[in-house]
């Protein structure tokens, strides 16, 4: 590699590090709480919560 491509690797690298540290900070899956569903008068579904894990 030239020396001019290593200075940039050697530049971008803090930002990819910051990169990195925002993706683990972002949630890994998806969340509901509290969840009611009725059809008419009818409840069907009352106060129900999920959390699915990435993967």
């Amino acid at each position: 590699m030239a020396r001019k491509e290593l200075s940039a690797l050697n530049r971008d690298a803090p930002a990819a590090a910051e990169t990195t540290a925002l993706e683990e900070a972002r949630p890994t899956g998806l969340r509901v709480e509290h969840i009611a569903r009725s059809f008419g008068q009818r409840q069907v579904v009352r106060d129900v919560s999920l959390n699915v894990q990435r993967g």
